[in-house]
């Protein structure tokens, strides 16, 4: 630790003999203490150089090692001051914020951006109604009871405390600048949608949009609105297009860098003096959409944005019967399957998908995380030309066969969450690339939660979802056929003691040839399909076949 003394004057100044590592090499003022504003401000890993003599600090110098650091943690130092340092360099906003901070760090200066432009308009934004004019008091509480019953005891980011008595306050002393009403419209629409009741969640969904849209406006944000925007998220996965969600999700995201939240060593003095339980629900909070947006990309086959700095920690507490610790432990195993993963290979994928297969879950939904993981890990050994054992083949199949039964009882139930149109078709897609004895023996039990699912959710996605699949099926089954005739071909001209090679060549000498011909109405791209791309197909791309 350094030397910090007060000035000789007793004006309060301090001078400070030597700074950390981080700011010395940055060139920025360091105030002395362990770890310093800078470091805490910019994830640094604060650390001290040894008072060597002049010889021992020129040598030090020269070879540019820290005697304290591991070259592995000099070099991790240094991606981070080199980030930081490109990103202060290029924006203009974080320099002139900086400035006022490097010339007296004692002082935390909120600085406001300024000349961005010339502030010649005011914020122009439409003023949402407020909920009262939406839906009663009581018409709110009983769709929000119904999100706490099935989305809360997955998702749980939502301080229900909390939440009773902003509903009691927005109803007693309405505000239209309140943006915790962002939060209980987003949580009634979700109610609303798993409830059936959809009068009022058109209403309440759009007035959640206006207040979180008109917060961006503004530029003041809070962990409120990164709340609002996963719930918002959460909405738009359930119920609209893979790019809407893909985009809510990444505007949480970065709602939650604006505020810091990644990075606990930043937070807001008043939330670091903050007890351990609402400190969990900013942790909470933060996982959940890191968890959403991470898989979210995953299947919509877009980058998923990447968080730099120390990072946030895990909640301590748990919440009863909540699935944030399972949701969490997929969460990690589910990281080799980035692009830009070092791991991806064929060893840690199957010890991946033995831990995920291994663990005991309780909710249906968590049911469906694993067998899309399973798959996810399947098409990845698939792509690294990997030979997968019969036996995990048989636990990909037993784990699908699961997630159907969890389908079928949440159909029954009418809650639409998203997993019951996409886990069904893509374990279709599967046990067709599988194709063995057991996994086509599956294939009819598959299409009859397809075929449950559309006509518990009758909708213009479930008919194409059922079609496409009777395609893909009817695709296979001409193909067996054709390899049939070739057999039949070849054991009738070996009777005769004839030889294979005057076996007549069928009209149609391919997959595509013979489904152009039985299927001539169909505008589908065969000779895609019957080279495999179908095993690729997900729900963003329905579309696109049908």
């Amino acid at each position: 630790m350094p030397d910090v003394r007060r000035a000789a004057g007793g004006d309060g100044r301090r001078y400070v003999r030597q700074a950390c590592e981080p700011c010395r090499m940055s060139k920025r003022k360091c105030d002395g203490l362990q770890p310093c504003a800078m470091c805490q401000r910019y994830g640094y890993n604060c650390h001290f150089a040894d008072r060597r003599s002049s010889k021992a600090r020129i040598t030090s110098k020269q070879t540019s090692k820290s005697p304290h650091l591991p070259l592995e943690s000099q070099a991790t130092n240094r991606t981070l001051l080199d980030h930081a340092q490109a990103t202060e360099a290029t924006s203009g906003v974080i320099f002139q914020t900086t400035l006022a901070a490097q010339n007296d760090p004692e002082n935390d200066y909120n600085i406001q951006p300024r000349g961005w432009n010339l502030g010649i308009r005011s914020a122009l934004s439409a003023q949402p109604p407020h909920m009262s004019s939406i839906a009663s008091q009581s018409e709110v509480r009983v769709m929000s009871d119904v999100f706490f019953a099935k989305v809360h005891c997955v998702y749980g980011f939502i301080d229900r405390r909390e939440f009773a008595e902003k509903i009691e306050t927005l109803w007693t002393r309405p505000s239209s600048d309140d943006p915790y009403a962002a939060v209980v419209c987003g949580a009634a629409a979700l109610g609303s949608l798993f409830s059936g009741n959809c009068l009022f969640e058109a209403a309440l969904v759009d007035c959640a949009r206006h207040i979180l849209q008109n917060s961006n406006v503004s530029g003041q944000v809070t962990h409120i609105h990164a709340a609002g925007w996963l719930l918002r998220t959460l909405y738009l996965r359930c119920t609209a297009s893979p790019h809407a969600t893909w985009i809510a999700g990444c505007t949480t995201i970065h709602t939650m860098q604006a505020i810091g939240l990644h990075n606990q060593s930043t937070w807001p003095q008043a939330l670091q003096n903050a007890n351990g339980e609402t400190q969990d629900w900013y942790r909470r909070l933060f996982w959940i959409a890191m968890i959403i947006h991470s898989w979210t990309s995953f299947e919509y086959g877009k980058p998923r944005i990447e968080l730099h700095g120390p990072g946030c920690h895990v909640p301590q507490s748990t919440i009863s019967g909540n699935a944030f610790d399972a949701k969490l432990k997929m969460y990690n195993l589910s990281n080799i399957l980035s692009a830009d993963s070092t791991t991806r290979d064929a060893t840690t994928m199957e010890e991946a998908m033995r831990q995920v297969t291994s663990m005991e879950l309780h909710h249906d939904e968590l049911e469906f995380d694993r067998v899309m993981l399973c798959i996810c890990f399947y098409r990845h050994l698939r792509i690294l030309n990997a030979k997968v054992a019969e036996s995990w083949t048989h636990t990909i199949i037993s784990a699908g066969l699961v997630g159907l039964k969890a389908c079928l009882r949440l159909a029954r139930n009418r809650e639409p969450w998203w997993h019951v149109a996409n886990v069904p078709f893509q374990f279709l897609c599967v046990l067709l690339v599988i194709d063995t004895r057991e996994s086509l023996s599956k294939v009819a039990e598959v299409l009859s939660t397809i075929k449950t699912v559309g006509q518990t959710f009758s909708s213009v996605e479930t008919t194409e979802i059922e079609r496409t699949a009777i395609t893909l099926i009817r695709l296979i089954h001409k193909r067996k056929e054709a390899d049939a005739m070739a057999l039949s071909f070849a054991s009738k001209e070996n009777v005769n003691g004839g030889l294979a090679s005057v076996i007549d060549e069928p009209t149609a000498s391919t997959d595509a040839e013979l489904m152009r011909v039985d299927f001539p109405d169909l505008d589908l791209a065969w000779d895609d399909l019957s080279n495999g791309l179908f095993f690729d197909i997900n729900m963003a791309q329905l579309n696109d076949i049908t």
